[in-house]
């Protein structure tokens, strides 16, 4: 690596590099995510919905959340990231990169295969 050449790598207190996958797991643990986290599931919860109920739905499929329900509980609220923390580490802890969903909705994102659908719309003609 020359002198000019950006390493993005986040990096350990002791200078040592951490492989991303395991850096998002050790973020996912520490108490600043875990308070951040907290926040956010009581600002999504406390937020007035334009019908007058409280909480906002989840952002991957639109229905609500039942913020009651505990973990593991597939309808339960669970963290996501708009961007994914494998992705951009360094955007594990920024409140603007959350997302609230369902345990369930959030985890089948993991399931996928990888592909992001892309909605081209409607066809101006049939082929």
């Amino acid at each position: 690596m020359t002198d000019y050449d950006y390493d993005d790598r986040p990096e350990a207190d002791d200078g040592y590099s951490i492989p991303r996958r395991h850096w998002s797991q050790q973020v996912h643990k520490t108490s600043q995510y875990q308070a951040l986290r907290r926040q956010h599931r009581r600002y999504c919860a406390l937020e007035r919905n334009d019908d007058g109920s409280y909480g906002l739905p989840c952002w991957r499929c639109n229905q609500p959340i039942n913020y009651q329900l505990a973990w593991p509980h597939p309808q339960s609220y669970s963290l996501d990231h708009h961007i994914p923390v494998r992705q951009s580490p360094e955007l594990a802890l920024a409140l603007a990169n959350f997302r609230p969903s369902h345990l369930r909705c959030n985890l089948s994102e993991y399931q996928d295969d990888g592909a992001d659908e892309i909605d081209i719309g409607e066809p101006s003609e049939t082929w």
